[in-house]
């Protein structure tokens, strides 16, 4: 471009980019062939580049194109040399991530379960709405904290005081543990981790079964207690009688042949 905003030189991948013909563009103004691109970023920078004689460098999206552009813009005393890399596919990538990960912490803040995120030291930097009700604490003060904190003792795996690095070794665990929260209340939980979900980055996930577990020590009572009032029921004979062969009907027939005679 020229000090008039005319172009002096496209090359066929400018012209690609910016869907016009070499003759289409040359000598005419920026602003006359791409009108809206007036008040957009590249008319702010390419007029900063000229005012100040330091060289631009930005990315936009220019949307009559289409164009997602990596640009430079280096001034001289003839006029603006621009630059272009076509970035549409990079884009569209880091959108599409971005788009992803809010759909990920969607599902991680609206989760059931609790779920915790620690670094390699095994102290939590993140937690969802369910860990902070499930160990009484505001997520806030959770984050620095480990599981230490709040198990009593571990159900079914490895303690939770010596299986860090038996952890990261691994690679996954799962087990039961008893929880103590803030609140003072316990609970049982089952667990399962995953080491390195993404480098230096252990995901956690715990859920309450202290009602699943309650009904099933209150089934195995109330079979117990059953049992017991079965074997003491009017009629049930003795543990550790025996039993005469031919039971009370035979005793009844031996009698009535005794009276009989």
């Amino acid at each position: 471009l020229d000090r008039d905003w005319r172009f002096t030189y496209v090359n066929p991948e400018a012209a690609r980019i910016q869907q016009r013909t070499r003759a289409e563009l040359i000598g005419r103004s920026v602003w006359d062939v791409f009108p809206e691109a007036v008040g957009t970023t590249f008319d702010i920078e390419f007029h900063r580049a000229m005012a100040t004689g330091e060289t631009v460098v930005f990315e936009s999206y220019y949307p009559p194109l289409d164009l997602w552009a990596s640009v430079r813009a280096f001034p001289s005393e003839d006029g603006l040399a621009v630059y272009y890399l076509d970035i549409k596919d990079r884009k569209a990538a880091e959108l599409a991530l971005i788009a992803s990960e809010k759909r990920s912490r969607a599902l991680f803040e609206r989760a059931g379960d609790a779920i915790l995120l620690a670094d390699d030291t095994g102290r939590w930097v993140d937690a969802n709405a369910a860990a902070s009700m499930l160990l009484g604490v505001p997520r806030e003060a959770l984050i620095g904290r480990n599981l230490n904190d709040f198990v009593i003792d571990v159900l079914d795996g490895v303690a939770a005081d010596a299986g860090w690095q038996a952890f990261l070794a691994a690679g996954e665990m799962r087990g039961e543990v008893r929880l103590r929260g803030a609140n003072g209340r316990v609970c049982e939980a089952e667990f399962v981790a995953v080491a390195n979900i993404s480098p230096g980055m252990h995901l956690s996930i715990l859920r309450d079964i202290s009602e699943r577990r309650d009904h099933e020590r209150s089934t195995v009572r109330r079979a117990h207690i059953l049992g017991a009032l079965r074997r003491r029921a009017p009629g049930a004979a003795p543990r550790g009688a025996a039993t005469r062969s031919g039971g009370a009907d035979g005793d009844r027939g031996a009698c009535q042949g005794a009276r009989a005679q």
